[in-house]
């Protein structure tokens, strides 16, 4: 029998966060330094949820994950009907001749306030069929009775960037943009808005819809180790069977890439390296540069082969564009 193996996803861990080197210069993550010099090195994809839907086989995929549509389910326990999209309450912030969006507005939310902007939401759409419900954990997602044809960006490729760049794709974006332009209207009228720049918070200036689609078909996976989002809880829970294998999720760098914040991402690092440390089972590491790195107990000493300092492993640095 094979051994069994744990996965260990770490997106973000090689970027790419622009300036970095101004701020990370000397410092220095030994084991993963050594993972990656000796680890047996296989080419794998490179974005992270395509990975995942790899190791569950999953199928019946469009252009994009549908991890709204996992999500709901993790996080409501109940099957979706039609197609579901995320919907990030977003701040957009004027800089020059362009706008910049920022998911700080979805951070601070009461719940109170999240039931204001649903009502209104479900209010003014309600003779298109566009819907709003809110999870238990608190989060939006647009149900929708049939999936449209649009596709969308990820939240996290939008994050700090000219949203215009970003803007729905396909058949129906004529669509989808009008009314992402009437929902920005909707919302700068209501009171809650004037409330919270008053008291110098972000405005809710609309929603960005993402990782649309319907459920999809699931074949055998890894259990999970860990905490993982919901999507990927939706994933495990929708799996056929189990494989043997085991699947942690790392997403801290990921996060601190996104948001371009230099210092999280090391903490992020330091934590990835202390939980690589005490590893002795069969592990594949996944930093997200389309290779996986399996460390073998031969392989640890492959003494020749001399670590390099994590950052030279980087793609040159690029800012955000537009």
């Amino acid at each position: 029998m094979a051994d069994q193996v744990l996965h260990l996803i770490v997106p973000g861990l090689l970027g790419p966060m622009p300036r970095l080197a101004e701020h990370a210069a000397g410092h220095r993550f030994p084991v993963i330094e050594r993972w990656l010099a000796r680890g047996d090195v296989q080419s794998v994809a490179v974005d992270a949820q395509a990975l995942v839907c790899h190791l569950f086989a999953v199928s019946d995929i469009g252009d994009e994950l549908p991890t709204a549509a996992l999500a709901w389910q993790a996080e409501s326990d109940t099957a979706v009907s039609g197609a579901v999209y995320h919907a990030t309450p977003v701040h957009l912030a004027p800089d020059q001749d362009r706008l910049l969006l920022f998911d700080s507005a979805a951070a601070d939310l009461t719940p109170a306030e999240t039931d204001t902007l649903v009502a209104a939401f479900n209010d003014h759409f309600r003779d298109d069929g566009w819907q709003l419900q809110i999870s238990p954990a608190g989060h939006l997602y647009l149900h929708l009775a049939d999936p449209p044809a649009v596709r969308t960006s990820p939240l996290g490729q939008v994050i700090g960037r000219n949203v215009d760049l970003f803007l729905p794709q396909g058949p129906d974006a004529t669509d989808w943009r009008a009314r992402l332009n009437e929902i920005q209207m909707l919302f700068h009228g209501l009171p809650l808005n004037e409330t919270r720049a008053a008291a110098g918070r972000p405005t809710v200036s609309g929603l960005w819809f993402h990782g649309g689609g319907v459920a999809p078909t699931v074949g055998k996976g890894p259990a999970l180790s860990g905490a993982a989002p919901a999507w990927l809880r939706g994933l495990a829970q929708q799996a056929l069977g189990a494989t043997g294998d085991t699947l942690c999720w790392l997403g801290a760098c990921e996060r601190a890439v996104w948001d371009g914040d230099p210092q999280r991402w090391l903490q992020a690092v330091a934590g990835v390296q202390a939980r690589l440390a005490g590893l002795r089972e069969p592990t594949v590491l996944y930093p997200g540069d389309g290779r996986a790195y399996r460390l073998t107990p031969g392989a640890r000493w492959r003494w020749w082969r001399r670590p390099r300092p994590l950052l030279s492993h980087w793609p040159e640095e690029v800012g955000p564009t537009g």
